[in-house]
């Protein structure tokens, strides 16, 4: 997949509520899909709602019958399993030339072997923080979205 094929996937994508992919995460999102990595949410972050933080979840779709033929949970915990350790080594890649104080990381979400790519910042120290945070969070993870693209060109 290109980045421009990517692009215009991702503009056709809404939630569960009919709300297309947040425009301030979307090139990260879509710079994931072109290294092969599968997400299922994700959110440019908001002050007055959810996480003041921008977030992607990294997990492969939910296959058949995997609540009763344990093989088949076996391979999703796999290949969630794979792509947490792609995504490992291209953030520490990224996070040596980053300039931000905070690095971006995996956090383990769930039993099957999902995660959670956000800032190390966590809730609670974001909440201490002035209220134009948020813009260099989104910053960090527009850039990460840019490292994502430039490594595929």
């Amino acid at each position: 997949m290109t980045f421009e094929e990517g692009y215009k996937i991702a503009g056709q994508l809404a939630d569960k509520l009919g709300r297309p992919i947040d425009e301030g995460i979307k090139r990260t999102v879509v710079g994931l899909w072109i290294h092969g990595i599968e997400t299922s949410a994700s959110c440019e972050g908001h002050i007055t709602s959810s996480d003041p933080f921008p977030w992607v979840d990294i997990e492969t779709s939910e296959p058949q019958d995997w609540k009763i033929k344990p093989k088949v949970l076996e391979g999703w915990k796999q290949a969630n399993l794979k792509n947490r350790e792609k995504l490992s080594n291209i953030l520490r890649e990224f996070n040596k030339s980053s300039s931000f104080p905070y690095p971006l990381k995996l956090i383990p979400r769930g039993i099957y072997g999902a995660v959670r790519l956000q800032t190390s910042r966590t809730k609670s120290i974001v909440d201490t923080l002035p209220p134009d945070h948020l813009s260099e969070l989104r910053e960090q993870m527009n850039q990460f979205g840019d490292f994502l693209v430039r490594d595929k060109n």
